[in-house]
């Protein structure tokens, strides 16, 4: 899809049964409801994860890994303070906008929330 579009039907099918398999959560903890999925992207961030990916190069993969660097696709929880349309805001509270414009920050990590 184009990027501040919403995924496709068969797209937004396949995330949300990979997101219902891998959901792990405790006991009486129901699984979060999917209600959109969108296609972002950043040219910018895209070509930092290619050259980190290439530093690492091509390893031993797991699961549903690709190389180089063993790529995963993953799910994390994430607020979201503005109602998301396509692009991201520059509100600082919304953490979701902010991985958009920044990408994942391993230092915004607090107890497995970003």
């Amino acid at each position: 899809g184009l990027p501040g579009t919403e995924v496709s039907s068969a797209k937004f099918a396949e995330l949300s049964r990979q997101f219902q398999k891998a959901w792990k959560a405790g006991p009486g903890v129901p699984r979060p409801e999917i209600r959109q999925i969108w296609h972002v992207h950043s040219e910018e961030l895209l070509q930092k994860h290619e050259r980190y990916s290439g530093s690492i190069g091509d390893v031993t993969c797991h699961g549903s890994g690709r190389n180089p660097g063993n790529q995963q696709r993953r799910f994390h929880g994430t607020n979201m303070t503005c109602s998301f349309t396509g692009s991201p805001c520059v509100q600082p509270s919304c953490k979701v906008c902010s991985i958009i414009r920044q990408g994942f920050l391993l230092s915004q990590v607090a107890n497995g929330f970003y």
